[in-house]
């Protein structure tokens, strides 16, 4: 984009409104410095005519330079050093008339909104003095008023002491300098007027130049020389700029060229007229970075495991390492580590430490400084640095409350050595494997030193959208959703095991079993089937007085499923959990927990059972990514309860959730915030009847017992959850909801039903292999196994009206194993394409898509897109007759791929990732 526009804001008025036009001109801008990471600094000029004196040639010279009433414009400029430096060049209000309109620039992004009512032709100067103040001052460093522009000298005071009465602009201690521009015999009167007043306190420097402003030659467009006349000025402008940039170094506020635009374009962005503070540089730079909310809350955790001395000599000094961490993520300003405190984590740091001894003591403290970290360049490394102290004197203790290796976060992995880890610091401080960007080697835990036997993490790609998985409860009929299991994965068609297509699964009751054996264990669906027969057999074990009774009255039609009631009630459950507890036992271990499982970690897969507290009847869910204990507030037994120390006493979770895809949406979302949005939900249920309402009820189900009875049953039932779940859907989002279940024609087989297994199991089969959902499904998570990325090299870029956008479909399956190869053999053998926007985008796999040492899957894709909201679909096509699902993620918009991408994260992100560097990129 080589546009000649340098307009950044305008006023214009539209009927009763003055609105507020604003452009991506600050990121236009980055185009022009050779080396965007270099210092520079900004100088405004204000004045009309006479501005020309100043005789600053932008970097194009095909620029403009005549400037509407109300505009600030943007462009680079040169010193005598060469440097380039930011000129922002606006007209001062000669009237209090606004245009109604302009022509449009198609080769900018231009937002206009309502600036403010237009009351009185006072309130257009009450808005040129707003957006001085709130636009322009915040980033000045040198601030140029050429006087007779202006009004001559009373009104460029009046001006001065309006700008200055709103308050301090930014929170920046630096003051900027100030040039008044007046004709020859008029400075000791400028200098007496402005003495007069009390605006000395608010610049660093204040200087007054004279001018000729007689010669017509200096007011020429086609003056090729600078008149000498001139000389004093630039040399003053020079001058004050050097003295407060040297401040600006001096304090930690000297900005790169690439964090001055995005502040600049931020701060245009931002509403600046209702409850408008100071611009806060900090603050801003975190914007994409917030600190987390639970902050306060995980140092108390930390420093509850810590004695006063402890404290003092290690927990304290450690805590303030972590924040550096926190805050200097590649890309962020250097500011100073004092106003940091003071404005980040000041409140959260005091909070954390009422009562502490050491925390009074904390200004004799040594703690690690900025030095260290801009010696090391890194603060992860500042970080490593410190905690490999410690190695070999183990000083962290283990907790799943509170990620140390942070202080910010609750962690979702536990180590073998018993320490805890977040997502986050799994990708700060371990390397990607080299042939998979998407799994991680953690083969040392940072705390401890300890190794971990190779332990492998994998993490979603970052525009990969979550698949969930939902199994109800149901008993021995459980082997249904087993069943469709095993007729998914057929319709998929890759050798590898069918829990791999999805992210996060949520089980209840048998369906929690399934799920364990699936996640936990890593089990082929082959395997699991034979394991759930055989739990099944033994756990279903009648109770030795059960038996008894049951062989006295078992045979009488009446009285036995009152004696089974009764007796239920009598010992606590109609079966022993001892069988269930000891056959888990014989597969987990006796000390093995839910988190402690290296095929879920290396799958990726996020998992939930369901559980019952026997205190209130709430829901809880135990994870394998911790937060286990998390209260669902959700209201039979057939199993004893179980206890969990420190937690409460637990029972089956079917009791409240037999369905648990509500809660595994929820979670799915809590999870993946960038893509709260699952592309495929399915839900497997375990059997339902068909009910009948026509006709009279018999009198006694009229009765209140019976009535009851029949709103538990509906309370319990799987379909009719799903159908509240999907009654909240928003129409037109994303994602392919699937339920599939078996319908019997008589009653349902009892859940502990054993010689049923089989039965259900055929039934199950035959209603699969004869679904087309099910076939949709088993394509859709083919389509699923890629995902779209925009090329950091070269971010979108905006041009005649439209983003011109390039990025790459990718494989979640990687180069060199079996499943990747049979994949591509099939789409290339069955002439499968993939279409973008509705564009088939030909020899998508008839050229193998390969790319790079490993051979893995990479196609490049170019488009066009007028909005960052409009919708953009890239669909995988493949079949006869054809098939045509979405990719993951699809479909997409620009706004949320730039935002899962981090590519306009300017000042660093919560995972370190290294900016890449576009050649000709105005993102900054």
């Amino acid at each position: 984009n080589n546009c000649n526009h340098t307009r950044w804001l305008r006023l214009w008025r539209k009927g009763k409104h003055i609105m507020l036009e604003t452009s991506d001109r600050p990121r236009q801008l980055l185009k022009d410095f050779r080396d965007v990471n270099d210092p520079t600094g900004v100088v405004v000029l204000l004045g009309n005519q006479t501005k020309t004196l100043a005789n600053f040639k932008p970097r194009n010279s095909h620029i403009g330079r005549q400037k509407a009433n109300g505009e600030y414009h943007l462009y680079t400029s040169y010193l005598r050093n060469k440097k380039p430096i930011i000129i922002s060049d606006g007209n001062i209000l000669s009237h209090n008339r606004l245009p109604r309109s302009c022509k449009l620039q198609s080769c900018h992004e231009v937002v206009d909104r309502v600036f403010m009512e237009e009351e009185s032709s006072m309130r257009t100067a009450e808005a040129s003095d707003s957006v001085y103040h709130r636009l322009i001052s915040p980033f000045a460093d040198v601030v140029c008023i050429f006087v007779e522009d202006v009004g001559g000298i009373d009104n460029t005071i009046q001006r001065l002491k309006a700008w200055t009465s709103n308050g301090q602009p930014s929170t920046l201690y630096t003051k900027p300098a100030l040039i008044l521009v007046v004709p020859r015999g008029q400075k000791i009167q400028m200098e007496k007027a402005f003495n007069a007043t009390r605006l000395l306190d608010h610049f660093q420097r204040i200087r007054v130049v004279t001018v000729c402003l007689s010669t017509r030659k200096l007011r020429s467009r086609s003056v090729k020389t600078k008149p000498k006349q001139c000389i004093p000025l630039l040399r003053e402008i020079t001058k004050s700029l050097d003295i407060v940039q040297q401040s600006r170094s001096r304090a930690g506020t000297l900005f790169s060229a690439r964090h001055i635009a995005e502040f600049l374009f931020t701060a245009s962005k931002n509403d600046i007229w209702s409850s408008w503070e100071p611009f806060n540089f900090i603050k801003t730079s975190r914007m994409n970075n917030p600190i987390c909310t639970g902050f306060s809350t995980h140092l108390t955790e930390f420093f509850t495991h810590f004695d006063d001395e402890a404290l003092k000599h290690f927990a304290l000094p450690y805590a303030a390492s972590s924040m550096i961490l926190d805050q200097y993520p590649p890309g962020m300003h250097s500011f100073n580590s004092l106003d940091i405190f003071d404005s980040l984590y000041h409140d959260a740091c005091a909070q954390a430490s009422k009562g502490l001894v050491a925390y009074r003591l904390a200004a004799n403290l040594t703690v690690p400084d900025l030095d260290i970290y801009n010696e090391l360049g890194s603060s992860k490394q500042l970080q490593m640095n410190y905690l490999a102290r410690f190695y070999g004197n183990p000083v962290f203790p283990l907790s799943g409350e509170t990620c140390f290796s942070c202080l910010r976060r609750r962690p979702m992995y536990k180590l073998p050595c018993g320490h805890w880890t977040c997502q986050i610091c799994v990708k700060i401080f371990h390397t990607t494997c080299h042939e998979d960007p998407w799994l991680f080697c953690v083969d040392r835990c940072v705390l401890c030193g300890i190794e971990t036997a190779k332990l492998r993490i994998r993490i979603k790609p970052d525009t990969a959208t979550p698949r969930v998985l939902s199994i109800d409860g149901g008993g021995t009929r459980g082997r249904i959703p087993l069943e469709f299991l095993r007729i998914l994965q057929d319709y998929v068609g890759l050798p590898m095991p069918i829990q791999r297509n999805f992210d996060v699964v949520y089980g209840t009751s048998s369906g929690a079993l399934i799920a364990c054996a699936l996640i936990i264990n890593g089990w082929p669906i082959e395997r699991c089937i034979e394991y759930f027969e055989e739990s099944s057999i033994k756990a279903f074990e009648k109770r030795p007085l059960f038996q008894l009774f049951y062989y006295l009255f078992g045979y009488i039609p009446i009285l036995s499923p009152a004696f089974r009631f009764i007796m239920s009630l009598l010992v606590g459950s109609k079966y022993s959990a001892r069988e269930l507890e000891m056959i888990q036992q014989e597969v987990y271990g006796l000390y093995q927990s839910i988190m402690d499982s290296k095929e879920a970690s290396e799958m990726g897969t996020c998992m939930g059972v369901t559980l019952t507290s026997t205190d209130d009847t709430s829901t809880f869910i135990a994870t394998n990514y911790g937060d286990a204990g998390n209260d669902c507030e959700r209201n039979g037994n057939y199993f004893t309860p179980h206890h969990i120390d420190g937690i409460g006493t637990f029972q089956d979770g079917g009791l409240t959730f037999n369905n648990p895809a509500p809660i595994a949406l929820k979670e799915a979302a809590a999870l993946f915030p960038a893509t709260p949005e699952p592309s495929i939900v399915a839900s497997f249920g375990t059997g339902t009847t068909r009910t009948n309402h026509r006709g009279p009820l018999a009198w006694w189900k009229e009765l209140y017992p019976a009535r009851l009875a029949r709103a538990v049953r509906k309370h319990w039932d799987s379909d009719n959850a799903w159908k509240q779940l999907m009654s909240h859907q928003k129409a037109g989002g994303r994602g392919e909801f699937f339920r599939f279940d078996v319908e019997f024609k008589s009653q349902l087989p009892a859940l502990d039903n054993v010689s049923s297994i089989n039965e259900v199991a055929g039934i199950a089969r035959e209603a699969a292999l004869g679904s087309a959902a099910m076939k949709q499904l088993g394509s859709c998570h083919r389509a699923e196994l890629f995902f779209f990325e925009l090329d950091v090299t070269r971010p979108p870029c905006f041009v005649n009206g439209v983003y011109e956008c390039v990025g790459h479909i990718q494989c979640r399956l990687r180069a060199g194993t079996v499943e990747f190869d049979t994949f591509m053999d099939q789409l290339r053998h069955g002439s499968a394409s993939f279409k973008c926007q509705g564009r088939t985008q030909s020899g998508s796999f008839q050229r193998a898509g390969r790319i790079g040492t490993y051979g893995n899957f990479r196609q490049e894709i170019a488009f066009f897109i007028s909005s960052q909201q409009q919708r953009l679909e890239i669909s995988l096509v493949e079949g006869n007759p054809p098939s045509i699902c979405h990719i993951s993620g699809s479909p997409f918009t620009l706004n949320s791929l730039i935002k899962q991408q981090n590519i306009d994260a300017c000042f660093g992100t919560m995972d370190h990732q290294e900016r890449v560097a576009g050649g000709n990129s105005t993102y900054p």
